[in-house]
């Protein structure tokens, strides 16, 4: 394999990469709301706590992502 085709080939995969992000990050999708909604619950628990003791990244943090 030549320098230049590999080159080539990973030219060919970044118009493919800013279209995935284009799709991931835009307003009016899902994704983008989904993720935008729970860093702002996320801020303002770590603001204004429910229970001051709990802290942010803990051992049970596997059962709130599944």
């Amino acid at each position: 394999m030549f320098p230049g085709s590999l080159l080539t080939q990973l030219s060919a995969l970044l118009p493919q990469r800013a279209t995935m992000l284009q799709i991931l990050w835009d307003t009016r999708s899902y994704f983008f709301w989904l993720l935008a909604v729970s860093f702002l619950c996320f801020i303002l628990e770590r603001l204004w706590p429910w229970r001051r003791q709990q802290r942010a990244l803990r051992p049970q943090i596997t059962q709130d992502l599944f």
